[in-house]
């Protein structure tokens, strides 16, 4: 048996379902996403969604068919079905598929409402790319065109793929057969080649010093309680629709004296804090501290440029009121260690007891939009949109997408486990954090005015 999780995986990949034909092996990230599509039925398939909006009839649904199966051809991600062999996750390789889905509004349903009505009803057994365009009467000359995509098949880097990709496809007219016949088999080779390298990363990151290193993260952790609130909340709530407050700030300059991330991640930090009313700060008696989880990746050393889920979910034990500059020390200490699977890190939660198996009080993700390019169709550019979230993983999440001048800052909570006041307190030490980091303002724990 293997010295780690992803040692073992391999292992019986290998013995069991290697020489099964069109079968590919998962990356970690897709092997945590299906199981607990398999264990916990009644939690919803990770989405990843992007929403355009467009004149109403200017996309026209038979050429955007079209397109995601030219597109589904030349990426092999996205003509694969996530599926089990010899009691293992694996994912295989099947014809290249398009699927546009009209959404129609009811009476007084708005488009955001139809459209949440339809990514519920997301079955996992259709491919992972999925176009839906919705329409209400409360706008009858605009409808929205949301790309969504199963997280298992997808990461912020290949977003920009798909948008450039699927309005290259929109403009051809070859068949996707034959674009498959030509490329086909070499773009899977090339796939396949990027997941085992994946995977030799997470297995050789999964060894003693790395585990040491999370097993010192761990031992600082003073579990808030707030996540533990997922654990116990009623599995009926899995699908409510969360909360979301949002603000747009300046983005940075680039002689900023912290970087942004973990500036995001201080931030984050307090906002727990202040759901909580925990004090949180470092040392304080009785005081607890943090768990935020957030997505790193990127692909392998020596991979192509795929499309696909090559990343990890990550620790980081923030401390309310750190130092700006310990908080970005720690941070580069934490991504020398960043791919060590998070099942790994789980393992040693979960050895430490209950209270930190629930291991992430919030999740945080940042994207840079500027090197995205636009969806076009048609000749049309779709203007992007963002909507609230249908499920969170975690009680908060935070989101941050810097544009060419300002940041676009969104805080989401899971109703039920987080109140709308506690939430609106959250956001407040959310916005001031954020500005005292990024401002090199003091006291960056002082609530909002």
């Amino acid at each position: 048996m293997g010295e780690n999780i992803t040692a073992t995986y391999l292992e019986q990949f290998r013995s069991a379902v290697a020489d099964h034909p069109g079968v590919l092996p998962v990356t970690g990230a897709q092997r945590r996403f299906l199981t607990i599509r398999r264990l916990a039925r009644d939690v919803p398939p990770l989405l990843v969604p992007l929403y355009f909006r467009f004149p109403r009839g200017a996309v026209d649904p038979d050429l955007l068919r079209a397109a995601a199966a030219r597109l589904a051809a030349r990426h092999p991600v996205l003509r694969t079905r996530f599926d089990t062999a010899a009691d293992l996750p694996v994912q295989r390789l099947t014809e290249p598929r398009g699927a546009v889905h009209r959404v129609t509004a009811g009476p007084g349903e708005t488009t955001d409402g139809a459209l949440r009505r339809a990514l519920r009803s997301w079955s996992p057994d259709g491919p992972p790319l999925r176009l839906f365009l919705a329409a209400a009467e409360a706008e009858p000359e605009l409808e929205t065109l949301a790309v969504v995509v199963d997280h298992a098949a997808c990461d912020e880097q290949s977003l920009g793929l798909i948008t450039e990709g699927l309005g290259r496809a929109y403009r051809e007219r070859t068949d996707p057969r034959e674009v498959l016949a030509a490329t086909g088999a070499s773009d899977a080779e090339a796939y396949r080649d990027a997941v085992e390298r994946q995977l030799a990363v997470e297995r050789a990151a999964s060894g003693p010093g790395s585990l040491a290193h999370w097993a010192g993260r761990l031992a600082e952790l003073v579990p808030t309680g707030v996540a533990a609130r997922r654990a116990a909340a009623d599995p009926g709530r899995a699908d409510a629709v969360a909360g979301l407050l949002r603000y747009r700030r300046p983005a940075p300059a680039e002689e900023a004296g912290i970087a942004l991330f973990p500036a995001v991640l201080g931030a984050t930090a307090a906002a727990v804090t202040a759901v909580t009313g925990v004090a949180g700060a470092a040392g304080a008696p009785g005081g607890a501290t943090p768990s935020v989880g957030y997505p790193w990746g990127g692909r392998p050393p020596g991979a192509a440029p795929v499309l696909g889920c090559f990343l990890n979910t990550v620790l980081c034990v923030a401390p309310c009121g750190a130092d700006p500059d310990d908080l970005t020390d720690r941070w580069w200490d934490d991504l020398d260690h960043a791919d060590t699977p998070l099942d790994e890190v789980l393992r040693l939660a979960r050895l430490r007891g209950p209270a930190r198996h629930a291991l992430f009080d919030a999740l945080v993700a940042q994207e840079d939009a500027t090197r995205r390019p636009p969806l076009e169709l048609g000749g049309v550019e779709g203007l992007e949109t963002h909507r609230e979230a249908l499920a969170l993983q975690t009680p908060l999440a935070v989101a941050v997408t810097r544009g060419a001048t300002d940041l676009l800052v969104r805080l989401g909570w899971q109703p039920g486990l987080v109140d709308r006041a506690a939430a609106h307190s959250g956001f407040d030490a959310l916005r001031s954090t954020l500005a005292a980091h990024l401002d090199r303002s003091p006291d960056p724990c002082a609530p909002a005015p």
